[in-house]
């Protein structure tokens, strides 16, 4: 069985878009939203055009509490929260999401989000190459039903950005975001009357 690494190693872009870049560190900062203290997860659904159509991250449902007993307990928590991939697809308005990519950050889906996915449509995810011990020990099945798929005519691929590019362009944006703070000029309220 080969290593992990070997199999995303020819997955990964070599020169990913400026859009796959953007998107999928839109994904990184939709996963702090996330209150599970284990991980953190997010994602962001886009259309062919390059617009979004859904964004999500993992959590428990509105109507369940947060509280910090329930998300320290696996069981319970494990019971009822939503994965990102699943949060961004029950948000999603669109009936159909063939052609759409999905972005997700900071490891890539697992085999329940990846079968829902390939369901809806989606024919791409991109994810941050790495290795999670407990979701990536399922990549071969994954591959292998993507395999499946396309050769039963359904084009799916799984794509990965090398970890130092998502990095640095999340430095190099924490960077322009503290520049551009720095250069807002504070008014006081009361001389705008």
């Amino acid at each position: 069985m080969p290593q992990l690494a070997d199999l995303i190693r020819p997955l990964i872009i070599k020169e990913p878009s400026k859009w796959d870049i953007r998107f999928l560190m839109k994904a990184a900062m939709i996963s702090s939203w996330s209150k599970d203290p284990s991980t953190k997860v997010g994602c962001v659904l886009v259309r062919p055009d390059k617009t979004i159509a859904s964004e999500g991250y993992n959590g428990l449902a509105p109507q369940i509490e947060d509280t910090e007993a329930r998300l320290n307990d696996r069981d319970v928590k494990y019971a009822f929260i939503d994965h990102a991939e699943e949060n961004a697809l029950d948000c999603c308005r669109d009936f159909s999401k063939a052609g759409y990519t999905m972005y997700v950050y900071p490891i890539h889906s697992c085999t329940k989000c990846f079968a829902k996915l390939l369901k809806q449509g989606v024919t791409r995810i991109v994810t941050v190459a790495g290795v999670h011990p407990r979701v990536s020990e399922k990549l071969p099945m994954i591959l292998e039903i993507i395999r499946e798929a396309n050769a039963n005519g359904h084009v799916m691929t799984l794509e990965f950005i090398s970890s130092d590019v998502v990095q640095n362009a999340l430095k190099n944006q924490a960077a322009l975001f503290q520049e551009a703070t720095l250069n807002l000029t504070s008014t006081d309220v009361t001389e705008w009357e």
